[in-house]
């Protein structure tokens, strides 16, 4: 288990000051995990000015005052550094109302969530873990720190985070938090939509995504009623995001899927995606490059491919990756012919242009006719004779 050596060089700048720094949080989690950490995050005993001296010359920024913390830049590496803290008063059920800074590690590491993100680590004096984190973590239980139904009213989103962990970590709950969690999941309410989506997005990714998804339902049905009409398909589908809410609404109509990630606050190319693939779902396709062309040119590529994916259509996923590799046309802007160009052949201004191209793109879209300019204004010309492009 080891730091990264800018890691290393931050603690000695700040203990070289008379100050104590540890590394904290997840970070030590998933090194002990075998893991390399996406973040690092440090505790110090320093307060944020203190900090600010201490590390003179490095680029510093003002990220969170009030909560004691700062973001410094070392060697390229972003580092999250806050001073040893305690809270209390969570009137929102979400943020201290008040924060005291304190130069003791195990009061800071008292107030945090879980047993196995409350140990800290030090390139020379080693892991500190005052409550039980390592062993948590070896028997792969998710366990609160204190008393389990303080800390979800503390913050009732680390209700959705113990299940978010639950199921990208594998871990079991530990029966007292399992209750808790249960106990409170009304005060989930009280979170803002967009921490519901963080969360959420990151827990349906999952391996273990269906199974807690299947086990808390209650908890899912506060801010998401449509869980209830879920089928079990996460299991056997790819990681990824709209594939597996896809997944999650199976059982759901497009407008109900719309309207639950509406509410959770996604994108609009998030929601178009996902409801796309709950309305393709179930309809007939064939397997050759002419419904391959099709899809594209009625989902666009990536939705498309997300359909597919979705569907395990792996002869029209290979389809897509010809039409791709090929640039086969399958929109209107490929088209070898434009407006300019049956305006220059005799069309009069107006919707026919727009008619008659269209008709063009669907023969090439059928493969009845080739995306060759002289081609396609031949056939267009052919229509001007027969007065059947009005």
């Amino acid at each position: 288990m080891e730091l990264p050596n800018w890691g290393i060089k931050l603690i000695r700048r700040l203990e070289e000051k008379g100050f104590e720094a540890y590394a904290v949080g997840g970070c030590v989690r998933d090194m002990l995990l075998g893991k390399k950490p996406e973040d690092y995050d440090f505790a110090v005993s320093a307060l944020p000015d203190e900090t600010k001296q201490a590390l003179n010359g490095v680029p510093i920024f003002d990220t969170g005052l009030r909560h004691g913390t700062v973001t410094a830049v070392v060697d390229g590496h972003t580092a999250e550094i806050t001073t040893y803290r305690t809270e209390s008063g969570y009137s929102d059920f979400r943020r201290p109302d008040k924060v005291g800074f304190t130069r003791s590690l195990s009061e800071d590491l008292s107030r945090r969530d879980f047993t196995v993100n409350a140990m800290a680590f030090h390139p020379e004096r080693g892991l500190v873990d005052c409550f039980g984190g390592k062993e948590d973590l070896k028997n792969r239980i998710l366990k609160c720190v204190g008393e389990p139904e303080r800390r979800f009213r503390e913050d009732a989103l680390r209700i959705l985070r113990c299940l978010r962990f639950s199921s990208v970590l594998e871990f079991a709950i530990e029966e007292d938090t399992r209750q808790a969690l249960l106990k409170h999941r009304e005060l989930l309410k009280k979170i803002a939509p967009e921490r519901l989506q963080a969360e959420f997005s990151k827990l349906v990714l999952g391996e273990w995504a269906e199974q807690v998804l299947t086990e808390y339902l209650p908890v899912f049905q506060v801010f998401l009623p449509e869980a209830g009409q879920r089928q079990s398909v996460l299991n056997w589908l790819p990681a990824e995001k709209k594939l597996r809410l896809a997944g999650v609404f199976s059982g759901c109509t497009p407008d109900e899927t719309a309207r639950a990630l509406k509410r959770l606050r996604y994108d609009g190319k998030t929601i178009r995606i996902v409801t796309t693939l709950e309305r393709y779902r179930q309809v007939p396709l064939e397997t050759d490059r002419r419904q391959a062309r099709k899809l594209v040119f009625l989902l666009g590529m990536e939705t498309a491919e997300e359909l597919l994916r979705f569907r395990e259509e792996p002869e029209l996923l290979k389809w897509l990756e010809v039409i791709r590799g090929q640039g086969l046309c399958c929109s209107l802007s490929q088209l070898s012919v434009n407006g300019e160009d049956l305006i220059r052949l005799g069309y009069p201004e107006g919707r026919g242009i727009g008619k008659a191209l269209n008709r063009l793109l669907q023969l090439v879209l059928d493969e009845t006719l080739e995306n060759q300019k002289e081609l396609l204004l031949k056939k267009a010309k052919s229509w001007m004779k027969l007065d059947c492009w009005r």
